[in-house]
């Protein structure tokens, strides 16, 4: 009798270990699932700021652009009305130099390329040569105290500046990936 029950007894013990190692193995499957979620978790992540990383430079690359073009734009406005190259009639709604009536539509839709390249003055980078921008100047008028009456208007002349707005666009990043719209206002002369 000593013989079958200590067999028996072996036979208990082996049936109780083959059943931990299948806990075992289960518990390791769960462990494997949850550390592959979190692999994944962490690559989605990854690619997420990677994306953002790169959204960002292009849009600080398109601003930096902007700012550039409209820098130009500004210099090239002073320097055409001072020599003389540019007049009042030179604002004919051509060659990115336009008038602002109250009364118009504006002359540029600030989103759309094709309105850029239609009517824009396109910038280069220096180094390269590409095109980076571009730039549209307006002529908003006269801005200052008018003359009282018409008979002033004479002795007037020369007190009244001239307006001008200035917009800019820069693009950056890979294919125009990013634009920035920039715009200011400039009180010079008087010319006209």
């Amino acid at each position: 009798m000593n013989t079958s029950s200590s067999t028996s007894r072996v036979c208990a013990v082996t049936r109780g270990a083959a059943r931990q190692q299948g806990i075992a193995l289960l518990i390791v499957l769960i462990m494997l699932v949850v550390i592959g979620l979190l692999a994944v978790t962490g690559v989605e992540d990854s690619q997420l700021q990677t994306r953002m990383a790169v959204n960002s430079r292009n849009f600080e690359q398109s601003y930096y652009n902007a700012e550039t073009s409209l820098s130009i734009g500004e210099r090239a406005l002073q320097e055409g009305l001072e020599d003389g190259t540019w007049n009042l009639n030179s604002f004919d709604d051509s060659a990115g130099l336009m008038l602002a009536l109250p009364e118009n539509a504006p002359p540029i839709n600030p989103l759309s390329e094709a309105d850029w390249q239609a009517n824009g003055i396109q910038t280069l980078d220096n180094d390269t040569g590409a095109v980076i921008g571009a730039y549209v100047i307006e002529y908003l008028g006269k801005v200052g105290e008018p003359p009282l009456n018409a008979s002033n208007e004479v002795n007037a002349v020369g007190t009244r500046l001239d307006a001008f707005r200035i917009n800019a666009m820069g693009t950056g990043g890979g294919n125009g990936a990013s634009w920035t719209v920039v715009q200011s206002e400039m009180e010079l002369g008087p010319y006209f």
